[in-house]
């Protein structure tokens, strides 16, 4: 073969080789570009900020020095008034950046609680002109409460949020004495209702807390512990309560 001959199979050779050069090179783009890689570590993970949320829970109440410390109840909703949009990377992926948000929430409290010996002697003392109070041994106390929050929530860490709250709503408060009746034993119990009092006001409440979460496979439910202040006005200005709670948020 001569050396033409030689240089013409190179030439031809090359054509095929180049072609399927650059087919492999394509194919590598191809496959790298559906390879993306998150724009976080744990980009996946973070919760979202969903338009409505519901709470419940339970603790324990300070009603001040008149009253023993109790328990509490409480439940409540929110919806989603602002925030940033979500943004995601090249892949789809949602970015964790997005860490702040305002909601509206609607908050129910239930506190009930015993009368001190403080509280009762001090109803008995402050009342000469209720003769059925001098017969009073104890005595217990019920507040309800509904109050409308705008509440402003900071994403700290992935499963860890700090929150703030505070607004203004109607508190009932009603307050029974137990003793002795004036009727005697033999028609009622020894620690029947003597006296019972109550109102219906106005209330100033804030308060913040911390929630926990999401709980392994159930979305983005969550464990919250929060505190509260309330203060009533009006009829029940002498009412101040600071319930403690720990529930669970969706």
């Amino acid at each position: 073969m001569t050396h033409e001959s030689r240089s013409r199979n190179r030439r031809r050779q090359a054509v095929p080789r180049l072609f399927l050069a650059a087919l492999i090179c394509t194919l590598t783009a191809r496959i790298g570009a559906s390879q993306c890689v998150p724009g976080g570590e744990d980009a996946p993970k973070v919760p979202e900020f969903r338009h409505f949320t519901a709470n419940v829970g339970g603790g324990w109440t300070d009603g001040g020095a008149n009253v023993d410390r109790g328990n509490n109840l409480e439940a409540g909703a929110g919806v989603l008034l602002s925030g940033p949009p979500e943004r995601y990377d090249q892949c789809g992926y949602r970015l964790g950046d997005r860490r702040w948000s305002l909601y509206l929430s609607a908050d129910f409290l239930f506190n009930w609680s015993g009368l001190s010996r403080s509280g009762v002697d001090n109803a008995v003392t402050l009342n000469p002109q209720d003769p059925t109070l001098l017969s009073a041994i104890n005595g217990r106390a019920k507040f309800y409460s509904t109050t409308l929050d705008p509440t402003f929530r900071y994403r700290v860490r992935n499963w860890f949020t700090i929150y703030a709250s505070g607004g203004f709503g109607w508190m009932r408060r009603t307050v029974e004495f137990t003793g002795l009746p004036p009727q005697g034993t033999v028609i009622q119990g020894p620690t029947a209702v003597i006296a019972g009092f109550g109102g219906n006001s106005g209330v100033f409440d804030a308060g913040g807390g911390i929630s926990f979460g999401p709980i392994g496979p159930t979305g983005n439910l969550t464990y919250y512990v929060e505190a509260r202040w309330l203060q009533g006005i009006g009829i029940n200005s002498g009412t101040k309560l600071v319930p403690l709670s720990f529930g669970l948020r969706w």
